[in-house]
């Protein structure tokens, strides 16, 4: 659903979906163990492509997007099914609605966007499958990964506690009108629970660095709120804001629990991110020599048979740049 909408997950999250196409257009594309991607699918992402970019850009640059973007959707498809890994038609529906409500505030803001972006229901569908495919596959990769105690334990001793800044851990509700918080507010008051009234956030705000922060307003404001006070209604960071300073952390080093956990998570961050990238290196060589272009189409850069675009110009356009994000 555009970018407002659908982020595919890490570094394997390349893919949009093409619908079935008309097999009797030539293929372009192969790749083993799936259908050929046919020069209409390319035709098709390329006028989505075009409607994505308002219109703009040179006629191979879109090529080499949807070329790129097709492929790498039935690798993907080719690593899930090696692997075992299936997506339900009930969890794709769950997902798309969930991201449908998140993007669009009615129906018809949905419609317009099919219509803007020449995309269907279909394709949007399939897109959040591949996206759930994709998430699947990082996970199992990342998963097994461990940090030992040792790791640990090595990297405290040679790394000082970091110093902290005064801290304040707030609670908070917030409502798109004045009337909502006050009403929220009243609740509360009365003894509801903070999560009863729409929803409860708490943030680890750190003085000096609310510019920072998803909400600046709201944190500067913390540091001047008395402690375990209600404070509120006020209009903060654009909405209406009920909030509570529910704990007070002094200036001081990282408490020496909160700096192992802080190590040992980061290690593990390395460690999947390290996992991940020989992951990505492997899975690249291993479906690029799978996949075959033909004849017209050996400038795309996943092909086993690629050759450079400047030894083929084409007439109309110049050779586009590479738009693939990194592997």
């Amino acid at each position: 659903m555009g970018a407002r909408m659908l982020s595919l997950a890490g570094a394997l999250a390349l893919a949009l979906s093409a619908p079935a196409m008309a097999q009797e257009s030539p293929a372009a594309v192969t790749v083993a163990g799936s259908p050929p991607i046919t020069e209409a699918d390319i035709a098709r992402w390329v006028d989505i492509a075009r409607a994505s970019s308002g219109g703009t850009g040179e006629q191979r640059e879109l090529e080499q997007q949807a070329v790129q973007l097709l492929v790498s959707f039935k690798w993907i498809e080719g690593e899930s099914a090696e692997r075992g890994i299936v997506v339900t038609d009930h969890e794709v529906k769950k997902s798309f609605e969930e991201q449908k409500a998140q993007s669009f505030p009615s129906e018809a803001d949905y419609q317009q966007f099919l219509a803007q972006s020449h995309e269907t229901e279909a394709d949007i569908l399939a897109r959040v499958r591949w996206d759930l495919l994709s998430n699947e596959i990082r996970d199992r990769v990342q998963r097994p990964i461990r940090v030992s105690r040792a790791e640990v334990d090595a990297y405290i001793r040679k790394h000082e506690a970091p110093m902290l800044p005064e801290r304040r851990d707030v609670k908070f509700v917030v409502k798109r009108t004045l009337a909502q918080a006050r009403q929220a507010l009243r609740a509360i008051k009365r003894g509801r629970p903070w999560k009863s009234v729409g929803g409860e956030f708490i943030n680890d705000f750190q003085q000096g660095l609310d510019e920072d922060e998803e909400r600046p307003a709201l944190a500067r404001a913390s540091f001047a709120a008395p402690l375990k006070q209600i404070v509120g209604p006020v209009k903060l960071d654009g909405d209406y804001t009920v909030f509570q300073v529910v704990r007070v952390k002094p200036k001081g080093r990282m408490p020496a629990g909160e700096y192992r956990a802080d190590v040992r998570q980061t290690l593990l961050t390395q460690a999947q991110q390290k996992a991940l990238t020989a992951f990505v290196k492997a899975f690249t060589a291993k479906w690029r020599a799978r996949t075959t272009c033909a004849p017209a189409f050996t400038w795309a850069k996943d092909c086993a048979n690629h050759v450079q675009p400047s030894a083929q110009p084409r007439p109309g356009g110049k050779n586009g740049a590479d738009l693939r994000a990194p592997r």
